[in-house]
Order: C-alpha cells, then sequence, then structure tokens
C-alpha cells in the first residue's frame, strides 16, 4: 500500500510540474506576442507617418511650383505690376530704411500681394488672413494657425520696393523683392512636425 500510495503521490507531483511548466511556456509566449503586436503597431504607426510626410512635401512642392508659374506669368506679373505701381505713385504702405550707397535712408514700400489670371479672377490674396490652399493646390478660406482638416497650407506673398531717397530721385523703376513664406497647419497636431513648410519658401528680385 505503501509503494502504491509513493507512485500516485509521484504522477501527482508530475503532473503538476507539467501543468507548471505549461503555465509557463503560455506567459512567455504571451509576453513574445504582446511585445511582437506592440513592435508591429509601432511599425504601422511609424510607416504611417512616413507616408503621411511624403504626401505633404509632394503637396508643397507642386504648390510651390504652381505659385511661382502664376506669378512670373506674363499678365499675372503685369497686374502685379500694376499694382505695385500704384501703391508706389499714391506713396502707400511707406518707411525708411538704411540703404547701401547713400547717405540718407532709402524709402521701402511693402505690401500684399493678389495673384490675378488674364481673365481678371484672383487666383489667390495673402492680404486675407484665413486663404490658403488644399492638398491639391485648389485655393480656400479657412486656413487657420491653429489647424484646419483641409485647408492646410498658406503662402504669404509680399513684396517690397526699394527706392532711392526722395531728393536724388524718383522712384519710377525700383528693384522689387517678391517673397513666398510658406506654412503648413493640419488640423492633427501630431502631423505639424512632419514638415518644415519654410524650406518651400522663396524670394526674388525683378526690376519693374
Amino acid at each position: 500500500m505503501e509503494g502504491r500510495s509513493s507512485h500516485y503521490n509521484s504522477c501527482s507531483y508530475n503532473a503538476n510540474l507539467q501543468k507548471g511548466s505549461a503555465i509557463v511556456v503560455a506567459l512567455v509566449s504571451l509576453a513574445f506576442l504582446t511585445i511582437i503586436l506592440m513592435a508591429s503597431g509601432y511599425s504601422l504607426s511609424y510607416l504611417h507617418r512616413i507616408n503621411k510626410a511624403i504626401e505633404v512635401h509632394n503637396a508643397l512642392s507642386t504648390l510651390q511650383t504652381n505659385i511661382m508659374s502664376e506669378i512670373i506669368g506674363g499678365q499675372t506679373w503685369s497686374n502685379l505690376e500694376y499694382e505695385i505701381k500704384t501703391s508706389l505713385k499714391n506713396e502707400l504702405f511707406q518707411n525708411s530704411e538704411p540703404c547701401a550707397g547713400y547717405i540718407e535712408n532709402c524709402r521701402i514700400y511693402s505690401g500684399k500681394l493678389r495673384l490675378i489670371r488674364a481673365d481678371g479672377t484672383e487666383f489667390y490674396s495673402s492680404i486675407l488672413s484665413n486663404s490658403g490652399f488644399e492638398p491639391n493646390s485648389e485655393p480656400c478660406f479657412s486656413f487657420s494657425s491653429g489647424g484646419n482638416l483641409t485647408c492646410i497650407f498658406r503662402v504669404e506673398l509680399d513684396w517690397r520696393a526699394f527706392c532711392p531717397p526722395l531728393k536724388i530721385a524718383a522712384c519710377e523703376s525700383p528693384e522689387v523683392m517678391i517673397q513666398a513664406s510658406f506654412m503648413y497647419s493640419p488640423a492633427q497636431m501630431g502631423f505639424r512636425s512632419l514638415v518644415n513648410a519654410t524650406k518651400y519658401s522663396f524670394k526674388f528680385y525683378k526690376q519693374l
């Protein structure tokens, strides 16, 4: 009887040991599965951010090309010249700054730009604080520095005319600087750091 009891106790011990080993294996497997799922989730999130960044970069590059084309375009530039010369004639937006080659300060005129096409329609105006662009480069009017779902880009268009001191010469054909400053403000806070839109900003100089 004693031998049989020892045999039963041994079998019970082995069974408990096997159950314990199975639980340990299950817990280890669960831990590995959790790590794999977390890593997969992180990878998917990272890939999503990379894809989003590529989309935004492509959209900004296209928008930059479109803005350049609109500014340099024949009739659009003629309209810009007219607006700038009208401002100069009426002496609007004037201030004075030091200017190389002159003892007296130069006269600096500056203002916001509107892009007007050949048919007279306004393509874009940076005068309005809520004007911007959608990812497909279509103009929109709901841009906000606090973020927007669709109107996520804005381009500040500014001009500066550098005129000689009034005693020296009239400001008839000054050198003008055109500057475009790009902004990116999506609704999702986490996406705002994906792209530095200012890298797409540009400026150039032209004689009126």
